[in-house]
C-alpha cells in the first residue's frame, strides 16, 4: 500500500503546473531498480517501449511539457 502511495505521489509531483522537485528526488532516490521499473510500466502516459523493449519517456509528452514551460516562462 505504502508503495501505491508513493506512485501517486510521484505523478503528482509532475502534473499540472510545474514539478515538484523535492519529491521527485527523495521518491526515486530511495527507490530499488524493480520499483522504478514498475512505476514505469504502471504510468504508460509518460513511459512508452521502443522496439528494443526499452522503456523510455513518451517524446509527445516531453514536447508537451516543454511548451508549457515555455509557456510559462513568457509571463
Amino acid at each position: 500500500m505504502a508503495e501505491a502511495n508513493a506512485y501517486a505521489a510521484l505523478t503528482k509531483a509532475f502534473s499540472g503546473l510545474g514539478v515538484d522537485e523535492n519529491l521527485f528526488i527523495s521518491t526515486l532516490g530511495n527507490w530499488n531498480r524493480h520499483q522504478r521499473e514498475s512505476y514505469r510500466v504502471s504510468t504508460p502516459g509518460f513511459f512508452k517501449e521502443d522496439e528494443r523493449q526499452f522503456q523510455r519517456w513518451d517524446d509527445q509528452h516531453i514536447l508537451q511539457l516543454r511548451q508549457e514551460f515555455l509557456r510559462l516562462k513568457v509571463f
